[in-house]
């Protein structure tokens, strides 16, 4: 009884700890101020590709799946790859036997994945299977440690594929069967946009997406799993074994994604310049420098503005990099998930409290809509003067303004932001403005949830 009793206080103190010191100090923490946008407009940034790079939207589930599967099977170097997440299922087995298939034909593969997911024992046998192959190298992003909870909230947020410097993918997509699958119950709609010079310059985005990688490559907060003890080798093989089996299972069943001779050059379109943004490696409040460039662009808008995140959390500390009164674009539209449709409880309820503010500053500019149809909107995108596409990993909240690390590609294309309108246009027919959407699409007990819910994370808003 007395050995329960110290168990329960020390599991108690720990409790305290953690919140203290993993959650509530950040909302202490100073964030790097100033008192509006600071300006990186196109024409002026110092990193800007020059017309030399040519662009591709990826829009739907199963586009997103074959241009992996064709990337990673026509790389001929290279792979630097990294991932938020991985999820069980096909697609991540067809993720892993891609990799493992190119490493054996001699590809170089970089592979990063965030702390979180080394985290899982279920997948560490994966990690292992991929250390394994002497042509992979296999590295996890801030690993969880309980003795440091702070570092939790450093967390790596970037969707990246690069294929022999050649081609760069972006998105807001994790590895998961909801990222990929159409006849998922609930899947997670997003989008990729593919980078392609054959031929990059000092200039390109290609050379910006290589520069990056190297940066989080070598960053100081990553875990190296370079040795493997024998437990953990025999471990590995068995993984292999299990990957390999599965994914000729998988090239069997989904058979249309392998082999396909495909070039993404016919398909996309010219660009007048492109750039990467990334936010700062490091812990704590970071510089925000994507929601920087992006409240720059809002503030640049000459007539129109397209705004779609999977949630949108404008907290006190966000605005500051924001003046609102210089936002004059003659159109603004927004489009999230209804409060019905979300699929993250605590980023739904930050987004309630901001409903009514966000259709005030609207006006009669255009309409806040909210997304009813099946499954959730994933992507984090942004179109300024229907000819600026913004595109990546960053969703419209605090956490990926000063937390995560995040990456957004910029493009100035007229053909491809008239493209990416048309399918944002079709998304909004699936959606209703707010407060509009016919009762039976309202679920009322969700709804209630996660307004009952915003109570308490009004307090945590730094957090969402």
């Amino acid at each position: 009884m007395k050995i329960n009793k110290i168990m329960k206080k020390l599991i108690l103190a720990y409790i305290i700890y953690f919140l203290l010191a993993g959650i509530i100090v950040f909302g202490f923490l100073p964030v790097p101020g100033v008192e509006s946008a600071m300006d990186y407009s196109l024409d002026e940034s110092i990193s800007v590709s020059n017309g030399q790079d040519e662009a591709l939207l990826l829009e739907g589930l199963e586009i997103g799946k074959l241009a992996r599967v064709n990337l990673i099977e026509n790389a001929e170097e290279s792979l630097d790859i990294a991932y938020y997440m991985v999820h069980k299922g096909d697609a991540a087995d067809i993720f892993y036997g891609q990799i493992l298939d190119a490493a054996d034909r001699g590809i170089k593969v970089r592979l990063i994945i965030d702390g979180i997911y080394s985290a899982q024992p279920q997948n560490r046998s994966y990690i292992y299977a991929m250390t394994s192959h002497e042509n992979i190298k296999f590295k996890t992003y801030e690993p969880i440690n309980p003795l440091r909870p702070w570092a939790v909230q450093n967390r790596l947020h970037d969707k990246i594929v690069i294929a022999d410097g050649n081609y760069a993918l972006i998105s807001g997509r994790n590895i998961g069967d909801k990222y990929f699958d159409p006849d998922i119950e609930t899947p997670s709609i997003d989008r990729d946009v593919l980078l392609v010079n054959e031929e990059p310059g000092a200039d390109s985005v290609l050379t910006q997406f290589d520069d990056y990688y190297d940066k989080l490559w070598e960053s100081e907060f990553n875990k190296n799993y370079s040795d493997l003890n024998s437990a953990r080798e025999r471990l590995a093989r068995r993984r292999v074994e299990e990957i390999n089996n599965s994914h000729q299972e998988l090239q069997d069943k989904y058979s249309e994604l392998f082999g396909q001779d495909l070039d993404w050059q016919n398909y996309s379109y010219p660009t007048d310049q492109v750039m990467l943004v990334h936010n700062p490696l490091e812990r704590f409040n970071k510089q925000p420098r994507v929601w920087q460039v992006l409240a720059g662009l809002f503030e640049e808008a000459e007539d129109s503005i397209m705004a779609q995140s999977p949630y949108i959390i404008p907290t006190d500390q966000m605005l500051k990099f924001l003046d609102q009164e210089e936002i004059t674009a003659g159109k603004i539209n927004l489009l999230t998930n209804s409060l019905t449709n979300s699929s993250n409880p605590l980023a739904g309820s930050g987004y309630s409290l901001f409903q009514d503010d966000l259709k005030d500053f609207i006006g009669d500019r255009g309409k806040l809509y909210e997304y009813y149809n099946n499954g959730a909107i994933h992507a984090k995108s942004y179109v300024i003067d229907e000819r600026i596409s913004a595109i990546g990993s960053f969703n419209l909240d605090h956490r990926s303004a000063f937390l995560s690390t995040e990456t957004m590609v910029i493009i100035e294309s007229e053909p491809f932001a008239e493209n990416f309108l048309s399918q944002v246009d079709g998304l909004i027919e699936q959606s209703y403005p707010y407060q509009e959407a016919p009762e039976e699409e309202v679920s009322t007990a969700k709804e209630i949830s996660l307004r009952g819910l915003s109570y308490f994370s009004r307090f945590f808003k730094f957090m969402l």
